[in-house]
């Protein structure tokens, strides 16, 4: 039970209303406190006293102006920071259950724990009585018995469950001690040694005491109830006397505010009498201008307007050729710079070559027979001169520019990935004031295209944040210029409402090294938001803060082979100063066995599909049914290659009669092909979100791969449109509790096939499907989903 198990949750925000009162309003506080501690002193009249889970220290400040030798210990170290400055050293941060600071007194005559126990996990409760009981022999105890809403309360009891706790320790409750002046559920345990008998005589007594309190008061209600009656009569008169007399005041103050509206209306029909007559005036003066002054007005803009244009034509035109001489100027650099360290490298091993042969024992040995021949060569060519030597066999023919070429030209080894993958280069940013906390959502693109699924629940996610925490959002794209419709669309789809303040940036333009004229104005209170592996590389040479968030909806190693970005994403994830938000149980549970860092860094949400744009299905027999294959040739984790496999053995097992079901492909790229009995699928490419929607309603079976732990979105697309779905198993993704209407299978074609049978059948069972539909439990809310992520969102701030 360590102190970082609790204490961080009790920070700032929990203290404004996780007490019920603001705890900041210390006038409040200090009073009720005040009397609580007055009752203390006269029921146990204690010299020493130790409040654990003393929070601001308000009983501690109040016994010691009582006069009692008062101490605190808490596991919030905020808190703690908050007690009167004269007692904060009297209070102390600690985990009461592994022991006390060694700087306080180790037992005490009375030791009190107020409202703290619910906070612990139920297998943290006993330790830390047990802890308690060690340093005194009597506890002022109390503990709620039917706050189940507050997140932090664990294990919410009754005080029969405490009172069995407390007697495993050798402490009863004493029947004859009333604390109810602290709480309804105040107990008091005290360390006894009591037989059996004797806790019986004791427990019968207060039972009779009991007895005979409540007796004497219902006597005194009866006695007092005409008296009491007449008291709530003569108030209702009163209430109902003042109520006359403000219903009177009403009125008149109603008819005040007609006569002033009345006034204010004939001022308006004045003021609109005037200005209606200053219209017409500039009308008459209008009409004034000859209709060849105006033609002559009108030409002459249109003369400027159209010469403005060309001018803005011709200066973006130049723009473009300066672009394109910088382009071709760096790529021809680049390609003079290879030229010539292929000639340097050439030059290297011709010269290592000679070397050998003229150190070499045969070219020493052979050196008297070699002069002889090259005399016996001048005298056959007659001396002749002015041959240039022919070039060497394979040597590269270069320009004489290239040895004039300077290395300061060569890229630098440290630029040279980021210059190859632009997306991981940090954003050219520059410091600025901070006008407080603002969150930075980074993403490749705004574009339609890339508005399904991951950076679709990005945008959502992050739009729900800042307007939980009142903060600005600034979506930055680093692939396409930003169109903020696309944005507002997505929000609108999913009945979500958008912040009041957003802000776009995009740096698509930037140079090879990143860098651009604009730079993104950053503060120390940025907070970023990454949504790939290579964004999160991006921020984390741009933030100014050591840790971001990052949304990880995917195994993303899995997208590569063992290389540079296999390594560049492992790293990633390996990262101990990000803070995952990993989307979907499945994911989660994955990364809990391969993935440690980011389960201990982490927070899960479930994903959710709008009732807004999946609407609620109407099951209605169609002559002819709809299979969709989920087709992505480019994606290889969807095994689109296994999706014609599966598709065209289920055709020639007459599993699937396509005289009876029509076969759909959605998706990019998807060839042309004729399955087994001739027929071919319809392809219906890439749709937008409204054609998407507007198929996936009317379809009764999908297929929808993914070699990934991840389901992908398509199969809740569908389940949720009340379609069937059959999709593949893979490690711990091996069933779908959330919805019977998706069946799993493995891999392998046999075990698949028999998957698939069972999915037809499903989908041509209406009732069935139906009824699956209808069970299901799949989260249709992503206010509802998000709630948990985004309150642990702001814990990690």
């Amino acid at each position: 039970m360590k102190e970082e198990k609790y204490g961080k949750y009790y920070n700032a925000s929990y203290y404004l209303d996780g007490c019920g009162p603001d705890y900041n309003d210390k006038e409040y506080w200090t009073g009720q406190f005040q009397k609580i501690a007055e009752n203390i002193v006269s029921a146990f009249s204690p010299k020493t006293f130790l409040d654990v889970g003393c929070a601001y220290g308000y009983l501690v400040a109040a016994l010691r102006d009582l006069g009692v030798e008062a101490y605190g210990v808490d596991v919030s170290e905020y808190a703690i920071s908050q007690a009167r400055e004269d007692i904060r050293a009297f209070c102390y941060v600690c985990n009461a259950a592994e022991g006390l600071p060694k700087e306080l007194p180790q037992t005490f005559d009375c030791i009190s724990t107020i409202e703290v126990i619910e906070h612990l996990y139920e297998e943290d409760a006993q330790p830390f009585i047990k802890a308690l009981c060690q340093h005194t022999d009597q506890i002022i105890f109390s503990s709620t018995p039917d706050d189940f809403k507050e997140p932090s309360h664990f294990n919410v009891q009754q005080q029969e469950y405490w009172a069995k706790r407390f007697a495993k320790e050798g402490f009863l409750h004493d029947l004859n001690t009333d604390v109810t002046f602290l709480s309804p559920q105040a107990l008091v345990f005290r360390r006894q040694e009591k037989d059996s008998l004797r806790l019986i005589e004791d427990y019968e007594h207060a039972a009779r005491v009991q007895k005979r309190k409540l007796t004497e008061h219902y006597d005194e209600v009866i006695r007092v109830k005409d008296k009491y009656i007449d008291d709530l009569q003569a108030i209702r008169e009163n209430e109902t006397a003042a109520a006359d007399a403000q219903k009177k005041a009403h009125l008149a103050e109603l008819q005040q505010q007609k006569e002033n509206y009345e006034q204010q209306k004939a001022q308006y029909e004045q003021q609109k009498a005037q200005y209606e007559q200053l219209l017409a005036q500039e009308k008459e003066r209008y009409e004034e201008l000859s209709k060849k002054e105006r033609e002559a007005v009108s030409s002459a803009l249109r003369e400027v307007v159209a010469e403005s244009y060309a001018k803005i034509a011709d200066y973006q035109k130049k723009i473009r050729d300066l672009e394109q001489l910088v382009w071709s100027t760096a790529d021809e650099r680049d390609s003079l710079c290879q030229t010539l360290s292929s000639v340097r490298l050439h030059e290297h091993q011709l010269q290592y070559v000679h070397d050998q042969i003229v150190n070499s024992t045969f070219w020493k040995m052979t050196w008297p027979a070699r002069r002889v021949v090259s005399g016996a060569k001048k005298l056959l060519k007659g001396g002749s001169r002015g041959a240039e030597p022919a070039p060497a066999v394979g040597a590269p023919a270069l320009p004489a520019a290239v040895l004039t070429v300077s290395c300061d030209h060569v890229i630098r080894a440290g630029d040279y990935w980021k210059r190859l993958n632009r997306n991981v280069q940090p954003i050219d940013s520059s410091l600025c004031e901070s006008e407080g906390a603002r969150l930075n959502l980074v993403t490749d693109s705004l574009a339609a295209n890339s508005l399904f699924g991951g950076v679709a629940t990005s945008l959502l996610l992050a739009t729900e944040f800042v307007k939980r925490h009142n903060m600005p959002l600034r979506i930055i794209t680093r692939d396409a210029v930003t169109d903020p419709k696309d944005y507002y669309t997505i929000l609108e789809l999913n009945d979500i409402e958008p912040p009041e303040k957003v802000e776009f940036f995009c740096d698509a333009d930037r140079d090879a090294n990143g860098k651009r004229n604009t730079k993104l104005p950053v503060s120390p209170d940025d907070i970023f938001f990454a949504t790939s592996w290579w964004s999160a590389k991006a921020v984390e040479k741009t933030t100014l803060r050591k840790r971001f968030f990052y949304i990880i909806q995917e195994v993303e190693t899995f997208f590569y082979p063992y290389g540079d970005e296999h390594l560049f994403c492992k790293e990633v994830m390996e990262n101990q100063n990000i803070d995952f938000i990993v989307n979907s149980s499945y994911l989660w549970d994955y990364f809990k066995v391969n993935e440690p860092n980011i389960v201990k860094n982490g927070v899960y949400f479930e994903p959710a599909f709008s009732t807004s744009l999946y609407q609620k299905p109407t099951f209605v027999e169609m002559p002819k049914r709809t299979l969709f294959f989920y087709s992505r040739p480019n994606n290889p984790r969807n095994l689109f290659a296994h999706g014609l496999l599966f598709l065209d053995e289920a055709i020639k097992r007459g599993i699937i009669d396509t005289e009876k079901w029509e076969i759909c492909f959605a998706g990019q790229d998807v060839p042309e092909v004729a399955f087994c009995d001739g027929s071919r699928p319809t392809c219906l490419g890439q749709m937008s979100w409204e054609e998407y929607r507007s198929f996936v309603k009317n379809v009764d079976l999908a297929l929808s791969l993914m070699y990934t732990p991840h389901p992908s979105y398509p199969p809740y697309d569908v389940a949720v449109s009340g379609g069937v779905v059959i999709t593949n198993k893979f490690q711990n993704k091996d069933s779908f509790p959330s919805c019977n209407n998706i069946v799993l299978g493995d891999l392998n074609l046999d075990d698949f096939m028999d998957a698939m049978e069972k999915a037809v059948a499903l989908a041509q069972d209406m009732d069935q499907r139906k009824k699956n539909y209808e069970s299901m439990t799949i989260q249709r809310s992503w206010k509802d989903t998000f709630q948990n992520t985004i309150l642990k969102m702001g814990e990690l701030l």
